[in-house]
């Protein structure tokens, strides 16, 4: 995520010119005058973003070019504000990370010069719209300027209600649905743990232009007939459903609430290479997407060879069952080496898979214990999932997992029933 902008606070102050090397030097002492110094450059660079949002349209391209960087480092200290905020709010205890940032200024000159941006960007909101139309009418798609203004309106608001406006004030285009990746990536990140995320993206992701639609529809084309495979495929789909999404959901405390977003472009309405890249999203998301299994096999008969052999991996690297793999090939109706070839990566992946999970149960019974520990649903379901292959050697572990029997978590439940049922081999329905 921090490659979608240039971090450091020192950076923002050395290219708008408003302080020379004494600039870290002002903002972090203590001192009265210092603190009138901070005030100063905060309403400085604040006032000048006006002028960075009109340079944005200038007819010199250099001009343009220098703006959008800085604007793009504003929107990020907007950004990582509001990343931080909802990270704060979570329910859940959060590992400690590396700071995102590496200048020497405080936190509260940070939130502080945030509030005030976020204030500039939510009242410049209209004309950025029409700033944003105006540009992607005259301009290139490729103009610096287009990706700026989207990450400005982005950061208005961490609910994403800024995108969701300009996407209702623009035509139909290729370019407002651009803002759709952006919404896909903010919001992500910042979205408060307790709204759902796909409440807000699905309704987006059904305004597609048909523009958009025709584009992917050709590009899906062309890739297939130059013999891409599913990953590629996935790949080239990513500015309009992106993989990088899975950074801000997988992070999330209710990882599987979000699937219907997923499950949702897994729909035969939307283009294929959006499909692809769904599909890709559920398979990176392995077993947090369990519950998207049902729709996925739905699919298994789709009249895109491509898509239904992918449907098939994807269900493998879910189950990571061996024996469900010839039954899965006859099911997608490969044939010949088509089938071979099937067959024997998919065996590869499960067996990679297997090998690199530690049979120490003293390992596992760590790993669960820290999970219950911080409240982590993910982290309880990832650890429940590898128990349950390691059998009656896992008897150790049993009262661990029986603590997860009432999580929360309705998935975190369902992996330790069949995780118990492995350990015990019995059926716990009428025990429980």
């Amino acid at each position: 995520m921090r490659s979608l902008f240039s971090s450091g606070l020192a950076c923002l102050i050395i290219m708008t010119g408003l302080s020379g090397a004494s600039a870290e030097d002002s903002v972090v002492s203590s001192s009265d005058k210092a603190a009138e110094e901070r005030d100063s450059q905060i309403h400085d660079l604040v006032r000048l973003l006006s002028h960075w949002l009109r340079e944005l349209s200038s007819a010199e391209e250099q001009k343009r070019s220098r703006a959008a960087k800085i604007l793009k480092l504003a929107a990020g200290i907007v950004w990582d504000a509001d990343v931080k905020s909802r990270l704060a709010a979570s329910d859940h205890i959060v590992p400690q990370a590396a700071p995102v940032w590496t200048d020497p200024f405080p936190d509260d000159l940070r939130a502080q010069l945030a509030n005030c941006y976020r204030k500039e960007f939510r009242g410049s909101l209209d004309a950025m719209i029409q700033q944003f139309e105006q540009i992607t009418t005259e301009s290139e798609i490729s103009d610096p300027a287009v990706d700026a203004l989207a990450i400005c309106i982005a950061v208005s608001s961490p609910d994403g209600a800024g995108i969701i406006k300009a996407r209702r004030a623009l035509p139909p285009s290729i370019h407002a649905d651009r803002l759709l990746w952006m919404l896909f990536v903010c919001t992500s990140q910042t979205m408060p743990e307790t709204k759902p995320l796909h409440s807000v993206l699905v309704p987006e992701l059904r305004k597609l232009s048909p523009q958009t639609h025709d584009l992917l529809e050709e590009l899906w084309n062309e890739a297939v007939q130059d013999g891409s495979t599913p990953k590629s495929l996935a790949h080239l789909g990513i500015g309009f459903l992106p993989v990088v999404t899975l950074s801000g959901i997988s992070s999330r405390e209710r990882t599987q609430e979000e699937l219907p977003i997923f499950i949702e472009a897994l729909k035969p309405k939307y283009p294929n290479f959006i499909r692809c890249v769904s599909l890709a999203s559920l398979c990176e998301l392995r077993w947090e997407a369990e519950p998207a299994l049902p729709a996925i096999k739905e699919i298994l008969d789709d009249e895109s060879p491509l898509i239904r052999q992918f449907a098939a991996t994807v269900i493998i690297n879910i189950e990571l069952e061996e024996s469900r793999i010839p039954v899965l090939a006859d099911r997608i109706m490969l044939k010949g080496d088509d089938r071979k070839q099937f067959v024997e990566r998919c065996t590869g992946l499960v067996k990679s898979e297997m090998q690199i999970l530690s049979d120490d149960i003293s390992f596992w019974k760590d790993q669960l214990e820290s999970a219950i520990a911080a409240r982590s649903s993910p982290s309880k379901r990832y650890v429940l999932r590898h128990i349950q292959h390691l059998g009656p050697a896992a008897i150790e572990v049993e009262s661990k997992v029986r603590q997860c029997l009432v999580d929360d978590d309705a998935l975190a439940r369902e992996f330790a029933k069949r995780a118990l049922r492995a350990i015990r081999a019995a059926d716990l329905d009428s025990k429980h």
